[in-house]
Formats: structure tokens, sequence, C-alpha cells
């Protein structure tokens, strides 16, 4: 008992210390803003507005600048204000994780995810980047907790998975494409924990036909709690407009051609690049060593080139022309889902934005506040407010030298990930199902859509990380339960009353 109470201080300290952490490296680094998070700038000063309808854009998601509108309404335009919401965002998913962890009677192994999440430098410096990553990170969180509540009302678990998984589309509308694989892990969940050795009850008569109601009951209601925006999306469709700087409004509209374009799994003669060949073979050469492309693929240099004449002239066709090219090229395509599954599990590449960020935030901590998009509306008034003189210090020494230990590490946890993702699924251990299956459920998306851009794998990262501890943990400490957990014979694993 005593050491039950040690781990428990030992959780509770570690979570202070993530707090004062946060605060700390909240006053000692800057913020970053690039040309989106001005974009998400005038994004939130519109919400609440007379010109929502005619002004906001509507393929980005509302949640993260609503939050970011609150913020500066409550603390004032400033860049401690800009990044409050990203510092409660992450230190409150880190939260969730821990608290999941504890939940499940493992105390040591919450305290060291925390910590170990804390320190992780990546994501310290996506906290100060005025980015929606953190806030995406806090939804994988949330849905990772809402599948490990451990209860035996099971609808009501359904429900609030459901409710995870919508939330989370409000926060990255990309997040709606992995429910149908988090409502199949729920429903997994009442199938008995499969241990050596050991008997456990069934679900009953009909244990199918009740995974299949709970997985299309969480699979449905988060489509239609996403419904209203859906609507307004459709109503408000603005149009492109040519000649403009590309972004994620952009990205956005059209994500399946431009997964297309960004790993060249297009030929040249392809219909669709049309007049933009010769841009298009000079931009795969610039790309490449030798005859092979870079896992990240094309650069946004390197696609400025050609990306606007064909994403342009193709809105409309890009499902149908990417359905096509997977039929017709399938060897081209899946080397292009290989290199943008490497790229997403933490490989690094020559289109490399974490670099950037990571610079910009720890490295060159001295130089202050950076803003980028000097042909933003914004730019200028951002410059104005947002002024941060920052030194380095001895943080942000420290963390500079964690950075190598980190994507060393990340890209080992992929690896674990996966490998306990398929070790869950044979023992039907929800636990080690959902751990695993958010994040690579997250990079498999992406990696099958061709979005090789590292900022968009980077919320599932941290919960990679956790798996270093969690997978080797639920594989060889499976029999655990917290002391304040009471055992209740339910379907499913283990829950408590």
């Amino acid at each position: 008992m005593e050491s039950v109470k040690n781990a428990t201080r030992l959780f509770y300290c570690a979570l202070i210390f993530s707090l004062v952490f946060h605060v700390l490296h909240g006053l000692l680094l800057p913020i970053v803003v690039p040309y989106e998070g001005l974009n998400c700038l005038q994004l939130a000063r519109v919400i609440g507005t007379n010109q929502f309808t005619s002004a906001y854009d509507f393929t980005q998601a509302p949640a993260y600048p609503l939050a970011l509108k609150i913020s500066l309404a409550l603390f004032g335009q400033n860049a401690w204000a800009a990044q409050l919401p990203n510092f409660v965002f992450g230190f409150s998913g880190i939260v969730l994780l821990a608290f999941t962890i504890k939940r499940l009677g493992y105390a040591s192994a919450a305290a060291a995810c925390a910590v170990f999440l804390t320190l992780y430098p990546t994501f310290i410096a996506y906290e100060h980047t005025l980015l929606p990553e953190v806030a995406t990170f806090f939804s994988l969180s949330l849905i990772t907790f809402a599948l490990l509540w451990l209860t035996n009302k099971l609808w009501l678990r359904t429900l609030a998975v459901a409710a995870s998984l919508a939330v989370a589309y409000y926060f990255c509308e990309r997040l709606q494409y992995i429910a149908p694989v988090i409502a199949l892990v729920n429903g997994i969940s009442l199938l008995p924990l499969r241990l050596p050795g050991e008997e456990v009850s069934g679900l009953g008569r009909k244990p199918w036909a009740r995974v299949v109601a709970h997985t299309l009951a969480a699979c449905a209601i988060p489509f239609l709690l996403a419904w209203p925006w859906m609507k307004m999306q459709a109503r408000y469709e603005r149009p492109w407009t040519v000649g403009m700087r590309m972004n994620d409004s952009d990205i956005s509209r059209n994500l399946l051609l431009y997964g297309l374009l960004k790993q060249a799994v297009l030929p040249d003669d392809d219909p669709v690049i049309g007049q933009s060949a010769t841009r298009y073979r000079e931009a795969i050469k610039e790309c490449s060593s030798g005859s092979v492309l870079n896992v990240s693929g094309l650069t946004p240099q390197a696609m400025a080139q050609f990306e606007w004449d064909v994403l342009a002239q193709h809105a409309s066709e890009g499902r149908a022309i990417f359905f096509r090219t997977v039929k017709d090229h399938t060897s081209r395509y899946a080397a292009g889902v290989e290199r943008s599954l490497l790229f997403l599990s933490g490989l690094h590449g020559i289109d490399d934005e974490n670099g950037l960020y990571v610079s910009d935030v720890i490295k060159d901590a001295d130089a202050g506040a950076k803003i980028y998009g000097i042909d933003h509306p914004l730019f200028a008034e951002a410059k104005s407010r947002f002024v941060q003189n920052t030194q380095r210090t001895l943080l942000s020494k420290t963390l500079t030298q964690l950075t190598s230990i980190y994507d060393i590490l990340l890209v080992a946890a992929a690896g674990v990930s996966a490998l306990g993702l398929i070790a869950g699924f044979y023992r039907l251990d929800v636990r080690l199902v959902a751990f695993t299956a958010v994040p690579v459920a997250l990079i498999l998306l992406h990696a099958l859509m061709l979005l090789s851009i590292h900022r968009y794998a980077v919320p599932a990262w941290p919960i990679l990380l956790a798996n270093l501890i969690m997978v080797p943990v639920l594989l060889w400490r499976p029999r655990v339960v917290d002391p304040d957990t009471v055992l209740v014979e339910v379907p499913g694993a283990y829950a408590a009353s």
C-alpha cells in the first residue's frame, strides 16, 4: 500500500512539474506566427460578428479560432494571450493522457509519460506557434480518454466516444476520417480481454450484434453532430482566387489532388498536369536524389511553380482524379504512400517545417518573436503587437540538446506503436489498441491521402512517444488496477463502478 501511495504522490508531482514547466517556457520562449497563423487571427476576428458568413473561410474548423478570440479578448492583443490557448490545450492534453493511464492502475507510468511529453522540444515549439496542431493533440487525448473510460454503462461510454470525435472534428476536420477506426476500437472494447491461460465471460447470446450496434453508433453520431458545420461549408463555399498565396485553406479544398502532386504520383504526361508538365518535371528533379524522390515529396517552393494552375483548374475533380490515379498507377501510389508513411512517422526530409519552428522557438530564442507572411493584411499589426524580447537561456540550450534525442525516439516509437496495435488486436485488449490505434490511424490516414506534411502528423507524435512506455507496460503488466477502482463483471475488459 505504501508503494501505491508513493506512486500516486509521484503522479501528482509530475503534473505539478508539467504545469510549472509550461509557465516557465511560456515566459522564456518566443511566439512564432506563420502565414497560416495570421489566417487564424483573421478568422478569430470575424467570429461572432455580422461579417461571419461573408468573411469566414469555412474550410477551416472553428474551435481553435474561437479559443484564440476568447483569449485575446480576455487578456489583450499580445503575444502571451495569443499563445495561451496552445499552452492550455497542450497541458490539458498531457493531463488527460496521464489520468487515463493512472485510471488503468499505472500511476508511475502516468507520471513518467507526463514528464516525458512535457519536455518534448518539437511539441514545445508548436505550443509557441500560432497553429491549431496542439489543439488537435488535445482532441486525440480526449478521444483516448473516452475510449478508456472504465464504466459498466456501455452506451454512455459509446456516446462519450462519439462526442469526443465530434469535438475533434471542430478542431480539425480531417479527424472525421478516423471516426470509423475509433468506432471499431470502441466496439472491440466490448469483447473479453484475451489473456494467456485465463477464462473470461463473453457478451452473452449475441455478442457481435452488440459490437456492431456500438460501432455504428460511435461512427454515425459524430457525423450527425458535424452536419451543421458541413451545411455551412456547402452554403458559404468561397471561390478560388488564382494567383493568391497557397495556404491551408486552398489545400483543404482539394486534399486528394494536392497529395497526388505532393508525392509526384501523377505521371508528367497525365492530362491533369497539362501545360505544367515541364515545371512539374523540374520540381521532381529538384526534390530527388538521383531517381529517388525525397520522403517528404515535393517542397512548397518546388510546387509553387505549378500547383495553382493544376489545383484551381481541377478544383471539382480531385476525388475522381485520385481514385483514377490509384487504379491506373498503383505502383506509383504505393511508393507515395510508403514515402509519406516514413516521413509522417518522424523521418526527416528536405521539407522540414518542424525544424523551422524548433529553430525559431528554441534554438534562436534570443531573436524574439517571429512573424511570417509579409504580404498578409494582418502582418504589420501582428508585428507591432506581438513583440517579445527573449534571450537564449539554460532552458533553450537544454531543449536544443534534447531535440535530436527525441527525434530518434520518435521513429522508434512509431515502430513500437505499430507492433503494439497488432498485439492489442490479437489479445482484444482495448487499452493497448486505444493507445496505439489513435495515433497510428491519424498517421496512416494522411499517408493514404499522400499528405506528407509533418505538421499534420505532429498531434499524434506525443501519443506515439507515450507508447514507448505504455506498450511494454500493457504487454507485461496486463492485470493492474487503480487502487481507487472497483472491478465489476461487465462485458469486455475490466471496468470501474
